[in-house]
């Protein structure tokens, strides 16, 4: 009873967040400001990352060019300020895999998005997930797949050159956890319709 306690006390703000919590849903704007084909779209200019059906709304970590040598190390020590974008992504997005991470939860009282991506298995084929730069431009991606768990170290999902014009989002599951991890992938939508 105790260690259920402890447990829960320490990860409240998962539990919160994935199971009591209904999420807000958020409404993008279908403008004219969706980018149109002939424009190339860099990953290092993105700001911003919102899936509505989730209620999420946060700023996309990006790393600079000279990141260090380990990828892995500096995800670590950025996912606690927001998603991340994959080290080494510097590309037009339309041309490869945007590999995105974020936390589903995590111990450190000072993150500020602990659980961030703790509902992403309840996105559906169809959801949308937006990108926004700095003039609120917007790349627009529909999930093509239901989220699926894989084992950890499964790498090659984050890679570039998994699909054109592709996104995958990434946490660890379950939450709680390091055991496996989920991924959702999207494909871009370039047109406004």
């Amino acid at each position: 009873m105790f260690i259920a306690l402890i447990f829960v006390l320490l990860n409240w703000r998962m539990i919160r967040d994935r199971y009591i919590a209904k999420p807000k849903s958020i409404n993008i704007e279908n403008t004219n400001r969706v980018i149109i084909p002939e424009e190339e779209i860099f990953s290092n200019e993105l700001k911003r990352l919102v899936i509505p059906k989730l209620g999420i709304e946060a700023p996309i970590i990006v790393p600079p060019e000279d990141f260090g040598d380990d990828a892995n190390e500096w995800i670590e020590k950025n996912v606690d300020n927001g998603p991340v974008v994959q080290p080494g992504q510097y590309f037009d997005i339309k041309e490869g895999n945007l590999a995105i991470y974020g936390h589903s939860s995590t111990l450190k009282w000072n993150s500020k998005y602990p659980t961030i991506f703790a509902s992403l298995d309840k996105l559906a084929i169809g959801d949308e997930i937006a990108l926004y730069y700095d003039d609120n431009r917007q790349v627009r991606y529909l999930v093509t797949k239901e989220p699926e768990v894989i084992p950890a170290n499964k790498s090659e999902v984050v890679q570039p050159d998994q699909g054109q014009g592709m996104i995958t989002l990434i946490t660890c599951w379950p939450p709680g956890t390091l055991l496996k991890r989920m991924i959702v992938r999207g494909m871009m939508v370039l047109s406004s319709e």
